[in-house]
């Protein structure tokens, strides 16, 4: 277990600028999905050994959050993708007038990409920036706004 957490210490998200937004996308997205799907099944292989019982409790809270980062970063990418399509449209000032609702609803998610963003260039690490408080349900949310659009 020990080095399964030593080996996250050094997977970063990059980031890269997108364009003229003033914000950021984030690359780096293979390694960590790499470096979660082996850890998955080691923790997962884990759980299930006769030998698990004085670990069981670690165990278990390293597995849920392992699972917890891969689901974030799902639908991190699908924010992500949706973001680098839809914000160069949005940018129309005929698009924002012709399509006010929809525009105020990218304009929501927006505001969701660039406060996350910022906190990735605070905290680049990949464990620590998917297991921020809320971040996983915020980007959910985004994904449910970007479905209407």
């Amino acid at each position: 277990m020990s080095k399964m957490k030593e080996d996250w210490l050094t997977i970063e998200f990059g980031l890269k600028d997108f364009k003229t937004t003033g914000t950021s996308t984030v690359t780096g997205f293979d390694d960590a999905m790499m470096m979660l799907d082996e850890h998955i099944v080691l923790t997962q292989t884990m759980l299930f050994s006769p030998f698990k019982k004085p670990f069981e409790a670690e165990i278990e809270e390293w597995n849920t959050k392992l699972l917890y980062v891969s689901d974030c970063i799902d639908e991190w990418m699908k924010v992500q993708g949706a973001w680098m399509y839809l914000q160069p449209i949005f940018d129309s000032p005929d698009i924002v007038r012709q399509l006010p609702s929809e525009n105020k609803k990218f304009k929501n998610v927006d505001k969701v990409w660039r406060a996350c963003i910022t906190g990735t260039k605070e905290k680049p690490n990949a464990l620590e920036s998917c297991t921020r408080e809320g971040l996983k349900e915020r980007f959910e949310e985004a994904n449910k706004n970007l479905e209407i659009v």
